[in-house]
């Protein structure tokens, strides 16, 4: 699998494509609305915390896919993660908002399509600050560093 995902990026950004990942979902324990229907029936104050995965999980089950990823980066242009918006250091949440985030254990509500608008926002402002060409101002702060440092050795 990694060969082929290796094959394939690097065909596509040679041939001029921008290529574009959206990173694996962490996903549920299981079906979100119904699962937090029966537990705001039982009273529970946070109705999406039986369901949560801890965010190592997520991060051991994908593993091979990051590592993908980091062997790839020349080629993939940009990457969005849902877990910046779904992990923390502990758990990734399977509500955003007060709705669930998934309309069963593993596939994005659409109803809560602007928040993934937003990430994809960040994600490419984030990316095109870097791409871009520095300011002459920049450019002579990057100078002047760099000159400071040759002569520190």
């Amino acid at each position: 699998m990694k060969r082929q995902f290796s094959e394939t990026v690097s065909r596509y950004s040679r041939q001029g494509i921008r290529v574009h990942v959206w990173e694996p979902l962490p996903g549920a324990k299981a079906n979100v609305p119904r699962s937090v229907a029966r537990a705001m029936l039982r009273g529970q104050t946070d109705p999406g915390a039986d369901l949560r995965i801890a965010t190592q999980d997520y991060r051991s089950t994908y593993s091979f896919f990051f590592e993908c990823l980091q062997e790839n980066q020349q080629w993939i242009d940009q990457t969005y993660s849902p877990s910046s918006i779904l992990c923390d250091l502990e758990y990734c949440a399977v509500m955003l908002d007060g709705e669930p985030a998934y309309f069963d254990g593993s596939h994005l509500t659409e109803s809560l399509f602007q928040h993934w608008v937003r990430m994809m926002q960040e994600s490419d402002r984030a990316a095109a600050v870097l791409a871009r060409p520095l300011t002459t101002v920049e450019a002579r702060v990057k100078q002047m560093a760099s000159g400071s440092r040759d002569q520190d050795q």
